[in-house]
């Protein structure tokens, strides 16, 4: 057991294990310049409230040890099954070893997402089978009411879309994955899902893309820092992926059913079903403040690339610069500039 204010400051000091500080505030940067994140926000701070707040347990692989954070109730029907969850990881770390597995890049994003989604996923299947066959109907009735008094959770509520979808995605739509995966192979499946995780959130909300194997498309694109000029870096750099575009393409808009913990039918999800692959850079003049992020785009038919396009133009006031949008048969190229003058820095075509 671990208190939450222990939970917090084991939180902070893990904070940027894959990244740095400084990686990590181009980061709000760029989310603030979709129109992602509220231009007051404070990234860090916001990552710090959220998972202190919200997570109820976790499992350190560097000590081999669970933790379940203390609250201000008996040892009840939530804990078990939250003992449940983490004792899954435990299981998957001896087994298959989580950290050696774990994707560290933190420009593969998308990537990361999949791979969480399928070690959460079946951890909140096993506890949930688990549950059915060792709690009794009181105690079951119990995590119902628990639920319930969980669905006002207005700090998770008013959090950033983004962050609150990264947050619930590896739960949510991680169980009806891992769910499909154990239905049609049982446990000898989830555990070759877990050895040889999807490479994509696109696979995890299709999980037929995952059988099928299909791969995100390689998207190459070109390094703009000379062409831009001097001063310009490469400050950031980044695979979306579907989860990321639906949550670009809801233009701030929230699900008409908004209960946290559930999945959602967002809203404009269809503009992101046929996502292929995508890969973005986004370069920064520190002496002038000057910025350009250039977001390259495939799409599965010609149809889903003008769906995109398309609703980029319906959204880009959200933007914080300038937008330029060009698509190319499956392609769509999206370049948003602080200065229009930048746009003359782009190789033609």
């Amino acid at each position: 057991m671990i208190s939450r204010a222990d939970f917090s400051t084991y939180l902070a000091s893990t904070a940027d294990e894959d990244t740095t500080p400084e990686w990590r505030a181009a980061e709000e940067r760029f989310l603030k310049r979709l129109g992602l994140l509220p231009q007051q926000a404070n990234l860090a701070d916001l990552l710090q409230q959220l998972y202190t707040a919200e997570v109820a347990a976790y499992y350190n692989p560097d000590d081999g040890t669970f933790y379940i954070i203390q609250r201000d109730a008996p040892f009840g029907p939530v804990d078990k099954i939250t003992t449940a969850h983490e004792y899954t990881h435990a299981l998957q770390d001896q087994n298959f070893g989580l950290e050696a597995l774990r994707i560290k890049d933190p420009v593969e994003g998308d990537a990361i997402l999949g791979q969480l989604a399928v070690i959460e996923g079946d951890a909140t299947l096993t506890s949930q089978n688990w549950m059915r066959t060792n709690l009794s109907e009181q105690e079951q009735l119990q995590l119902v009411t628990d639920a319930l008094g969980e669905i006002s959770n207005d700090q998770l509520k008013n959090m950033p879309l983004i962050l609150r979808r990264q947050l619930e995605f590896p739960y949510t739509e991680g169980f009806l994955f891992t769910s499909d995966v154990w239905g049609l192979g049982g446990y000898n499946a989830v555990n070759q899902a877990i050895q040889t995780p999807p490479t994509s959130t696109e696979q995890i909300l299709h999980s037929d893309k995952y059988y099928n194997h299909e791969a995100p498309v390689a998207v190459s694109t070109t390094d703009l820092t000379t062409a831009l000029g001097s001063g310009f870096a490469n400050a950031y750099q980044q695979t979306m992926g579907e989860l990321n575009v639906q949550v670009v393409a809801t233009g701030g808009e929230k699900p008409p059913l908004d209960v946290p913990g559930l999945p959602a039918q967002w809203p404009h999800a269809e503009v992101a079903a046929g996502w292929g692959g995508d890969r973005l850079n986004m370069y920064e003049n520190a002496a002038s403040g000057a910025w350009l992020i250039d977001w390259q785009t495939a799409w599965d038919t010609p149809n889903d690339a003008t769906e995109f396009s398309t609703r980029i133009g319906d959204i880009q006031g959200t933007f914080a610069g300038t937008t330029r949008v060009s698509a190319n048969g499956q392609s769509v190229r999206v370049v948003i500039a602080s200065d229009p003058s930048l746009f003359l820095a782009l190789p033609s075509g």
